[in-house]
């Protein structure tokens, strides 16, 4: 009786320990707003870390915190006629998240386009430029630039959201929709 009575409690203890967790589902209870947020900083943390490693001297003037010594860091790279043109281009997409994240879009978007002069096949590129003409509601010049991003990487999801966010904020589902009729 003992050892039958230890083997249902091992039993019990396994089942409470195999109950499912809840899954993780949209709610429409959250704005979009919200979402569009975590999809910014989502972005904003894959261009500080999509592009190789820089040197050394790289690693430690042009990383996080971002502030005024991150861009001074990076445009010291930037203008160092020593360093590759992987570590500028580099330097110039920190730069440039920088820069949005300071509210400089203007500059970003200097970056980003000078980035992409750099690495034209770069769909991140593409990308973080979209996102500095979001910001700067320029609704046509993004959908471009993430029709852009997801020719060179047709899987990069997270153009193809912002895109759809995009359509979405310049109210073009109902445009696209009408347009097909």
């Amino acid at each position: 009786m003992a050892v039958h009575k230890r083997a249902s409690q091992r039993s019990e203890r396994f089942d409470s320990s195999m109950r499912p967790t809840p899954k993780l589902s949209f709610d429409a209870r959250f704005p979009m707003s919200s979402f569009r947020c975590h999809i910014c900083v989502a972005v904003a943390s894959a261009a500080l870390l999509f592009v190789t490693s820089l040197s050394a001297q790289a690693d430690n003037a042009c990383r996080p915190p971002v502030n005024q010594r991150m861009i001074a860091g990076c445009t010291e790279i930037i203008d160092n006629p020593t360093a590759t043109t992987a570590e500028r281009a580099e330097a110039m997409s920190y730069r440039g998240a920088a820069q949005i994240h300071l509210g400089d879009l203007d500059r970003a978007l200097a970056d980003f386009s000078t980035f992409i002069a750099m690495k034209p096949d770069s769909a991140q590129g593409y990308s973080m430029r979209a996102k500095v003409y979001e910001r700067l509601k320029s609704h046509d010049l993004a959908i471009a630039d993430y029709d852009r991003a997801i020719a060179l990487d047709p899987n990069y999801a997270l153009a193809y959201a912002s895109r759809g966010a995009e359509f979405d904020l310049k109210g073009g589902y109902q445009t696209r929709t009408q347009g097909s009729r």
